[in-house]
């Protein structure tokens, strides 16, 4: 599988800049991510038409389905769905309902369709049966093979849809090579494998914000979803061993979730009061990015589990801390791990607290090794920008289609 970031060439084809006309991205929402990565660039790319249609992913997010439309850079047009029913069911129908009236009305002949996960792709595909000559762009955030939902009856639906999606569509943006081997092994034709490339989760780099490391005042830094299977209560246990004996060592904990209440009473029980911060959800990327970069490290201990998503997925977490220039501990859970430390940016270690603990005195004890490794997460962080991963993505998704198009006698917009 081809990721947009090996070599300067696709195909023995130098990389030109051929754009979409008009690009149509079709979400579901939480918090600004690589959809709006993706809104961002095409904006900076200077797309002529933009459609980006949003859809609240859950209820508590508050508003209802936006889309709104950008013709030569200038916002023309900005509309809502009617209501935002609390049931997920008819909540995710009326989703599905609204992206097929939404894109009747507006995609364009050979407009380009990015719908990310298998429902709007889904429903894309349907609303393409009027536009045949509309690129359809299947882009996995995260996948799974079995368990995504825990309940037999949706993980059938999940697996039905992104299986349909991955047929019906032109060409599948895959955050991981993981992914295209998961399908697989759920039984889907090796014919569909070469339509699916990766296409990584990008990084901000901000010269801006990086900082020189302070040791005197170190702090550990977490980002991310208070849950299961992220580490937040082996990341308070180590900084608690390690606080005991250095007491300038502290941890920020920035994000919200379920086992937010239960984090903060285990700080407590831990002898970790003025230690720890749990600053809840920051939801402007500049103010978490200021309280971040001033971390000594960033980590992510995700708990190994092959058939979680962290495992088939690309998370943001690490990109995060590489952008802002910190050394990064992480599980080898992810693949994005084995290329952190193979990079110098930072440590593999085990998912228990020993070896979480000696991670973290290794960049404490040595400043030299802390600078190295900052250095290195800058470099590797580079090599992510966005504007590059979905530059070569767009690239290689227009040779792709036009492969097929040769073969099925087509001809590409």
């Amino acid at each position: 599988m081809t990721s947009p970031n090996d070599g300067e060439t696709l195909g023995g084809m130098d990389l030109q800049a051929r754009r979409p006309r008009q690009m149509v991205i079709v979400a579901h929402e939480f918090v600004p991510g690589a959809p709006q990565e993706l809104l961002e660039w095409a904006k900076r790319e200077e797309i002529p038409d933009i459609i980006f249609v949003r859809h609240p992913l859950f209820p508590e997010d508050g508003g209802r389905s936006t889309i709104v439309r950008w013709i030569d850079g200038k916002e023309v047009s900005s509309r809502r769905g009617p209501i935002e029913p609390r049931h997920y069911v008819l909540r995710y129908l009326l989703h599905a309902i609204l992206t097929v009236f939404w894109l009747l009305a507006t995609l364009r002949p050979g407009g380009w369709i990015v719908a990310v996960d298998p429902l709007n792709c889904t429903a894309a595909a349907f609303a393409r049966l009027l536009h045949p000559t509309a690129r359809l762009i299947f882009y996995v955030i995260d996948f799974v093979p079995t368990g995504r939902f825990g309940v037999h009856i949706l993980d059938a639906i999940y697996r039905s849809a992104d299986m349909f999606a991955t047929r019906a569509s032109d060409v599948v943006w895959n955050l991981t090579g993981r992914m295209a081997e998961g399908r697989t092994q759920l039984g889907l034709p090796d014919r569909y494998r070469d339509k699916q490339i990766v296409v990584p989760i990008g990084t901000r780099a901000n010269s801006l914000l990086i900082r020189e490391p302070n040791v005197r005042q170190p702090v550990i830094g977490f980002i991310g979803h208070i849950r299961p299977n992220q580490g937040v209560e082996l990341l308070l246990k180590a900084v608690a061993q390690i606080h005991a004996e250095r007491p300038q060592v502290s941890a920020l904990i920035i994000g919200d979730g379920p086992l937010m209440d239960a984090m903060r009473l285990l700080a407590d029980e831990a002898g970790l009061n003025g230690a720890v911060e749990f600053t809840g959800l920051i939801t402007e990327r500049q103010d978490w990015e200021q309280r971040l970069a001033g971390c000594l490290l960033g980590v992510a201990p995700y708990e190994p589990d092959p058939a979680s998503l962290t495992y088939y997925a690309d998370p943001t977490k690490p990109k995060d801390y590489l952008g802002l220039g910190l050394p990064v501990l992480i599980t080898d859970v992810p693949e994005i791990a084995g290329r952190i430390e193979d990079a110098g940016a930072g440590t593999i270690v085990e998912y228990e607290q020993e070896s979480l603990v000696r991670g973290i005195e290794r960049y404490l004890d040595d400043p030299a090794l802390l600078e190295e490794s900052r250095k290195s997460a800058i470099e590797l962080a580079s090599r992510f920008s966005w504007d590059s991963i979905f530059s070569r993505a767009i690239e290689e998704s227009w040779a792709r289609a036009e492969g097929a198009d040769r073969q099925s006698g087509q001809a590409i917009s």
